[in-house]
């Protein structure tokens, strides 16, 4: 099981690597919130906020397409579970 945890991890970076070198914008932010939901199921919470806001918090505007609205909502329930101290150390998000 470790080992397809592993795998789907380096996957999902690997999709999120190849989004961002070809300027895929919107298939960069599905493969960020993929790679966010991977990693909250594993306890990796500040790793998922990382990633996600990253590229959620890159695109203007944030109009109501269905993925900017999906990224936002795991955005913002990631927030939620962020313990005080990691919310302290890297201050408030906007």
């Amino acid at each position: 099981l470790t080992g397809q945890i592993d795998e789907a991890e380096s996957s999902l970076g690997i999709a999120l690597e190849i989004a961002r070198s070809q300027g895929a914008r919107a298939l960069e932010l599905r493969a960020a919130t993929s790679l966010a939901r991977h990693w909250l199921a594993n306890g990796k919470v500040d790793a998922a906020q990382g990633v996600l806001s990253a590229v959620y918090d890159a695109f203007p505007g944030r109009n109501a397409l269905p993925d900017l609205v999906q990224a936002g909502e795991l955005l913002a329930s990631i927030r939620a579970r962020q313990s005080p101290a990691s919310t302290l150390r890297e201050g408030p998000n906007p």
